[in-house]
């Protein structure tokens, strides 16, 4: 799982954790996708776990924590910092809801039609 452990100005110089680390964080989504001018640096713009697939040979979740107490050499990365949710993330989560009720419809419909079907050619011959 990708970890905001906090921020610093310079991506040199940080510390890297040694060992197991325990830590609380809030959990957070993906971004979305902003370009990155120059991807092979270790700066990036926006969180994006997909960005962050290709750096690493490990499976990765689809989500990001950033931790509470920032690591020694860094300033705290505070909710407030992150990008706002999108102006249409409620509607596109209840379309998302939505969607699944109208596969799970269409597959008793099919299921009603095949049943159906089958009795009447089992009907049929009989006579």
């Amino acid at each position: 799982m990708p970890v905001v452990r906090g921020w610093s100005p310079s991506p040199g110089g940080v510390p890297e954790p040694a060992g197991d680390v325990s830590l609380v964080g809030w959990l957070q989504p993906s971004e979305g996708a902003a370009t990155d001018n120059d991807p092979s640096d270790d700066v990036l713009p926006q969180l994006r776990v997909a960005d962050l697939a290709q750096r690493f040979d490990e499976d990765l979740y689809g989500a990001y924590v950033v931790v509470r107490e920032p690591g020694d050499g860094l300033v705290a990365a505070h909710l407030q910092q992150l990008p706002e949710a999108g102006r249409f993330t409620a509607i596109r989560n209840l379309l998302y809801a939505l969607e699944w009720w109208f596969f799970g419809a269409f597959a008793l419909f099919v299921w009603w039609r095949w049943a159906r079907e089958t009795v009447e050619l089992e009907t049929v011959g009989t006579r």
